[in-house]
């Protein structure tokens, strides 16, 4: 069978990539990224949105450098990265699939959120990752279509995968087991909808007297 490693990307101070586990087959790599950004950024106190693509360079840089050490490992064909800026040549010419989950420029956007240079910059850097790519996949029409234009890829191909979920183990229960529960799993903020469901209860609760609301998540400042 195939064999896949999967790597996750930190800023912590602790260098290298260091091997997590391994389970039915998978490695979980941890790596870390530098963090220059943070020291731009209090340098600057905070006025310029530079530190934003120095974070992404930083990040696109640690992923490159643990890819090209999985590949001495275990070897590699090929390689699915999110939206980052990066370049063939950092991955030693490993080919490579981009999955399309939502950067930060998207939701500003989307969100009405001030635009900074470093948005503009961050779509020009996408671009140069996705014209490149074997492949593109999203989640969802929507993120696709939004991405295709903004990112100026014409007719470019992009494969709709939505995320998967086991029906065997999330499935809807009988309607007499318990009233209704709604479950929002994922950091609660605006970006996230959080504040949309929270302003829906009241209403929810009206035409649901029993309905219960379970919130799983880091709580964000502005809620």
């Amino acid at each position: 069978g195939h064999q896949v490693s999967i790597l996750y990307i930190e800023h912590s101070r602790q260098p290298g990539l260091t091997l997590v586990e391994t389970w039915q087959g998978c490695r979980l790599y941890r790596a870390s990224a530098g963090a220059w950004h943070y020291y731009f950024h209090r340098a600057t106190l905070g006025l310029t949105s530079l530190p934003v693509i120095i974070r992404s360079i930083e990040y696109a840089w640690a992923l490159s450098r643990a890819v090209r050490e999985i590949k001495t490992r275990d070897g590699l064909d090929l390689v699915e990265i999110p939206e980052v800026f990066i370049t063939p040549r950092w991955l030693d010419g490993i080919p490579y699939t981009v999955r399309l989950h939502s950067s930060a420029w998207t939701w500003c956007e989307m969100l009405n959120e001030p635009r900074s240079a470093a948005d503009a910059m961050s779509i020009r850097l996408e671009h140069y990752t996705l014209t490149r790519a074997r492949a593109i996949s999203s989640p969802s029409a929507m993120l696709s279509s939004y991405v295709r234009r903004r990112c100026r890829l014409g007719n470019r191909a992009i494969d709709l995968i939505p995320y998967p979920v086991d029906t065997a183990q999330f499935a809807p229960g009988s309607k007499q087991d318990a009233p209704p529960l709604v479950f929002f799993a994922g950091r609660l903020e605006r970006r996230k909808g959080a504040d949309v469901l929270l302003h829906a209860i009241p209403r929810l609760l009206n035409r649901y007297p029993g309905c219960e609301f379970v919130f799983a998540g880091q709580v964000s400042g502005e809620m």
